[in-house]
């Protein structure tokens, strides 16, 4: 199944004609595989050792970190082709864009539940399409740049 949707991005003459849709659905694909790899570390660190379940925001960070350099090289290599070696000019704009995505994240899904009234779970797909939009474009036009 994951190697039938690779080759869909790969043949598929949409994506031929707008490579940036394409570079979107790529992104879209490691983010979501990241996010996985994010939770399972957590879950894994915060249900299965007693000293991280008492200290899950250190574990919370260890797995942001972890799913953040993932992030890099499937991003950096899969999704925008980028074969320059600059890791490290490149992996500490990476983790800021990242860390202002989580921010940003946090805050718009507190100022929609808190002074909004929005549904939690609303006011988070509301936040995670904002921070969507704006890491892939800080990834395109700043981080992997032609």
């Amino acid at each position: 199944m994951i190697r039938d949707s690779f080759e869909l991005i790969r043949n598929n003459a949409i994506f031929s004609r707008f490579p940036t849709t394409k570079q979107m659905v790529k992104f879209v694909f490691v983010g979501s595989a990241v996010t996985a790899l994010d939770f399972t570390i957590y879950i894994a660190l915060t249900r299965g050792f007693l000293w991280w379940e008492k200290h899950f925001l250190l574990a919370n960070a260890v797995s942001f970190i972890v799913a953040v350099s993932v992030s890099f090289f499937g991003n950096k290599t899969w999704t925008f082709r980028d074969r320059e070696g600059l890791y490290i000019e490149q992996y500490p704009k990476f983790f800021a864009v990242n860390l202002v995505g989580i921010t940003v994240n946090q805050s718009v899904l507190f100022a929609l539940t808190s002074y909004l009234s929005f549904y939690d779970l609303f006011a988070k797909i509301a936040a995670t399409a904002i921070v969507v939009c704006w890491n892939f474009s800080m990834y395109k036009f700043w981080i992997f740049k032609r």
